[in-house]
């Protein structure tokens, strides 16, 4: 047996101190199959805050034109997706799924909001008043009542939207590609 071997020397050898360092990973940021964990609660964040802007923008172009816009939904879904994928900074499915809920979510706060918007115009009253004042018993028969069958396609392509395009590229970088 070697001598030094059996003393139990504290000293590095050479050999390991030329030896790089393995990257420290926890358990729950261990890529696999190319797939980036990202940060979940920011991608909740950012679903849930983007969907509440893009329903209050939908209902006030709504209300506006007096026209409810269903096509809107899809970018209701597209805007809430590009939230989720910036902020979540993953491409999981889990991403996904958070797109998708929180563009459906926003697609029916829009049309809730409109709901009301309309509500506020017949009545003469500001919207706060009117949402303030709203009797929200009726809001599920108001919203089938005012529900038309384009809109569920609508919201069929606000899910689409909201899930695939929440989920990033594999291969994105945020660097430039070396030009050789």
């Amino acid at each position: 047996m070697n001598a030094d071997l059996t003393k139990g020397s504290s000293e590095p050898s050479p050999e390991e101190e030329n030896r790089p360092t393995p990257p420290i990973y926890s358990p729950n940021s261990i890529p696999t199959d190319g797939e980036i964990p990202g940060n979940i609660v920011a991608g909740m964040i950012g679903g849930v805050l983007s969907s509440i802007v893009a329903a209050i923008v939908w209902a006030t172009i709504s209300v506006v034109t007096g026209f409810q816009i269903g096509w809107a939904a899809i970018g209701v879904g597209f805007l809430v997706a590009y939230i989720v994928r910036i902020w979540g900074k993953g491409n999981t499915v889990a991403f996904g799924v958070i797109g998708a809920v929180f563009a459906l979510l926003g697609c029916v706060l829009g049309n809730v909001l409109t709901i009301i918007g309309f509500v506020a115009q017949e009545y003469e009253v500001g919207i706060m008043e009117a949402l303030i004042s709203f009797d929200y018993a009726f809001l599920p028969e108001l919203m089938i009542e005012t529900a038309a069958p384009m809109d569920f396609l609508f919201y069929a392509l606000a899910l689409y939207s909201g899930y695939k395009y929440s989920i990033g590229d594999a291969g994105e970088s945020e660097e430039e590609p070396e030009v050789a």
